[in-house]
């Protein structure tokens, strides 16, 4: 644990990547990887300096839109199953990605009567802050 300053207040912070190491009734627990399903995502998809706590995301989409897309010809053939690709992140899991580091999948008390869209904006923006796609914020 650590104390960080976050504008003019002050905050104890876990250090990144050492929730699995506390007691599972402490609130700073949080499972290892593998049994959180971000097992398969971290190192390939959802690279982590430790040091710094900065993650590198690989996106499996583009966070621009260029140009037009062409309409998928009516009758193509569609795959009859699901395949996830481990080595980048879509959409869904990028989301899944930003609720978890804005540790908006928690509830605690001091979160009555506050989960409005502001506050939960401000989590997000502030969770997406840790976070580079192709180099950039």
């Amino acid at each position: 644990m650590y104390i960080a300053q976050v504008g003019d207040q002050y905050m104890v912070k876990r250090m990144p990547l050492s929730g699995g190491s506390y007691d599972p009734s402490c609130s700073s627990y949080e499972p290892r990887d593998e049994l959180s399903g971000l097992g398969v995502l971290m190192g390939s998809a959802i690279q982590v300096d430790s040091e710094s706590g900065m993650a590198a995301l690989k996106l499996d989409f583009r966070l621009s839109k260029v140009g037009t897309r062409s309409v998928p010809a009516v009758g193509a053939a569609g795959s009859d199953s699901v395949v996830g690709d481990t080595r980048k992140l879509s959409l869904r899991g990028l989301l899944h990605y930003l609720w978890h580091e804005a540790e908006l999948t928690v509830w605690t008390s001091r979160w009555a009567g506050k989960r409005h869209w502001w506050n939960i904006r401000w989590h997000l923006v502030e969770a997406a802050g840790q976070m580079t796609v192709k180099g950039g914020a």
